[in-house]
């Protein structure tokens, strides 16, 4: 076997050139998402940049087409844009407030805002279910779950952002199944990384269908047509651009806002929430706390 001919020096030079254009190409993109990210956290005009920046993952993003934007406004998500989940695992709503645990001194409003492509939401649910579930359950604790989408650039058709109208409109439909449609959604989450199809607006119906939710014909009719889609990136949106989130979480030593972005009475936690003991620790101490 004759080994292949050495490169000449011209070629050697070309090849440099072009491996020295990449670098200063990934350079330049480098530098401009983290101009971009210092805007996010510190400009005036934070809400249109991140309008922007939802508008432009929804129209890039590789695959099936995008979805279209419904304009209606989910029931029940009346919590700055979550769903509180009380006593029973029932929601919240207009004409139904969960009693909280009898003996209860204080009953602290867990809240999570989440994207169900989110690996991290997923290890969340998964570390620290059974522990939000049975306090919530029991009325010791309140849980208040607001669905966001940035993650539609680790799926080829949109699954983010359907994923979030369609726990919107459980949310609306049938607010009682809307904690066990999440957990579903979290145990059949698809990979992040590289990027592939997710679920299908059929596979997201029959979810609801599994865990028993009901007006199943809206919910059907709301996932098709992504009713809440105008509406997810409003809350999107807000919660990227909510500066006091951006500053609790770099004074925290983190890199800005992220999922799960965790609250506590409306204070933003931290903490070691891949350990069950410690969050745990964490819920206990907040029952008990003053108010």
């Amino acid at each position: 076997m004759t080994n292949p001919p050495k490169p000449t020096r011209n070629e050697q030079r070309e090849a440099a050139r072009a491996k020295a254009k990449q670098m200063r190409e990934q350079q330049k993109r480098s530098a401009t998402r983290k101009r971009l990210g210092l805007q996010l956290g510190v400009t005036g005009g934070i809400l249109a940049i991140v309008a922007m920046i939802v508008f432009v993952v929804l129209s890039n993003t590789s695959g099936n087409s995008a979805p279209g934007l419904g304009n209606q406004t989910p029931t029940n998500m009346t919590f700055a844009g979550g769903i509180k989940i009380g006593s029973g695992l029932r929601a919240f709503t207009k004409d139904f407030t969960p009693a909280p645990a009898a003996n209860a001194k204080h009953v602290p409003n867990l809240e999570v805002y989440v994207d169900l492509q989110c690996p991290n939401c997923r290890d969340f649910e998964a570390a620290n279910s059974t522990e939000i579930k049975d306090l919530v359950s029991r009325g010791v604790i309140t849980l208040t779950v607001h669905p966001v989408t940035f993650l539609d650039r680790s799926s080829l058709n949109y699954y983010s952002s359907r994923a979030a109208n369609a726990v919107a409109a459980v949310a609306t439909y049938s607010p009682d199944k809307f904690y066990d449609y999440l957990q579903l959604l979290y145990q059949n989450q698809p990979q992040e990384s590289p990027a592939i199809n997710g679920p299908d607006n059929n596979q997201l119906y029959s979810w609801a269908q599994q865990v028993g939710a009901d007006n199943l014909d809206k919910i059907k009719s709301a996932i098709d047509k992504n009713a809440f889609g105008s509406w997810v990136i409003k809350q999107t949106t807000a919660f990227l651009g909510n500066k006091s989130f951006s500053d609790a979480s770099v004074a925290a030593g983190g890199n800005g806002i992220g999922t799960p972005f965790i609250l506590v009475d409306g204070t933003p936690w931290f903490g070691n929430w891949s350990n069950p003991a410690t969050f745990a620790q964490m819920l206990q101490a907040a029952t008990t706390a003053k108010k």
